[in-house]
């Protein structure tokens, strides 16, 4: 008969917590942009098109 070793309780919740993280969905495209400053970029790039007319 083969032998198992039972992980730790760390080793589990590690895992679960990894798992958790693979399943959650990206945010969304608003929240990334926000988060890397690209609405800030985006609105100076309008601001700049505005001052060129």
């Amino acid at each position: 008969m083969t032998q198992t070793s039972k992980p730790s309780h760390q080793q589990v919740r590690d895992w679960m917590q990894l798992r958790q993280v693979l399943r959650t969905p990206p945010p969304p495209p608003e929240q990334v942009r926000r988060g890397l400053g690209w609405v800030l970029i985006q609105a100076e790039q309008e601001l700049i098109r505005r001052m060129k007319r």
